[in-house]
């Protein structure tokens, strides 16, 4: 274990399906995410020849298992890493009405532009994100939002079409309910998330939350009033770019994922 320090990025007021950036939305005339940073020993930032910018997987923050792992990884080779926080998770504040979701990509290009006005042009940034934040990572470089910000890419269990994944049972049966289970902790933690649910998704948001039994029930219930996607599939198709998009990478993106992935 290490201490990490924390840092907050600038973001968009990005909300819904196109990013849609306002100086206010009626509730906060700013957002932010936390960014939690990790110096190695007896290297300093100027001096790292290799940065990597991490984003967890779905509610996850610093504190997983594979991110405190990856970082250590990291850090012993005398790399320096920035875990950046998902919108508003890992119990930071959401400031806004627009709280996260999968197919948001201007926290990560925000994030990824801070730190490449911070280092040497020299320096090389690696963005490595895992399931959700593979998601991100993939939608992102396809999207040519990391150009010029980032040197390469890598995603770890990041799904590539989410609309197709829908079909795998197995996941939808066994490994979705946890997942979902976690959705609804971190979308109700705090009062200002109780007050969001109320206001734009409706009085009965009870009723629906604990109608939820997988993934596909949450962001039809929840996450498409929270943003005005028109449906889970339309919110699917927003975070997964078609596969003739590939095509445009203009950076090294590595696919990385296992063949039995229960997700």
């Amino acid at each position: 274990r290490f201490n990490y320090v924390r840092r907050w990025v600038r973001v968009p007021l990005g909300h819904g399906p196109i990013e849609n950036p306002t100086k206010d939305d009626g509730v906060s005339k700013f957002e932010s995410v936390a960014v939690d940073w990790t110096p190695p020993e007896n290297v300093k930032l100027e001096d790292s020849k290799i940065v990597v910018l991490l984003l967890a997987g779905l509610t996850g923050g610093s504190e997983e298992g594979y991110v405190v792992d990856l970082v250590a990884r990291v850090r012993a080779k005398g790399w320096h890493s920035f875990v950046m926080l998902g919108r508003g998770l890992a119990r930071t504040p959401c400031q806004s009405d627009a709280f996260f979701h999968g197919a948001r990509t201007c926290d990560f290009r925000a994030t990824a532009q801070m730190l490449r006005r911070a280092l040497p042009r020299d320096t090389k940034i690696v963005a490595v994100g895992v399931s959700m934040g593979g998601i991100i990572v993939n939608s992102a470089c396809v999207r040519g939002e990391l150009d010029g910000l980032c040197d390469a890419a890598i995603s770890v269990s990041g799904c590539n079409d989410t609309n197709l994944n829908v079909n795998f049972l197995h996941s939808r049966k066994v490994w979705q309910p946890v997942l979902a289970h976690g959705l609804k902790e971190a979308f109700t933690e705090s009062k200002s998330s109780v007050e969001r649910m109320e206001r734009k998704v409706g009085s009965g948001w009870r009723e629906i939350l604990g109608d939820v039994k997988n993934v596909k029930d949450f962001d039809n219930g929840i996450v498409t009033p929270l943003n005005d996607f028109r449906g889970a599939d339309h919110y699917h198709e927003q975070m997964s770019p078609p596969k003739k998009d590939y095509a445009n990478l203009k950076i090294p993106l590595f696919l990385v994922a296992a063949l039995d992935d229960p997700v």
